[in-house]
């Protein structure tokens, strides 16, 4: 459960790194542009990390 909950802040994080990006022109800059995408790639890898464990509790509870 915790980690369902883990799971969709990253989600929301996300969402609004994308949307203040957006809404302050911050992607136009080639720096913050670059550190935006890396910030949302590190978010997606953590994101990945959290399934993985998730499915090999959900496998090992078997």
């Amino acid at each position: 459960m915790g980690l369902s909950i883990a799971m969709a802040l990253f989600l929301v994080t996300f969402i609004f790194d994308i949307y203040d990006a957006i809404q302050s022109f911050e992607f136009l800059d080639r720096k913050k542009t670059i550190l935006l995408v890396l910030n949302l790639l590190d978010m997606v890898l953590i994101a990945n990390l959290v399934i993985m464990v998730v499915t090999n509790v959900f496998k090992s509870s078997d």
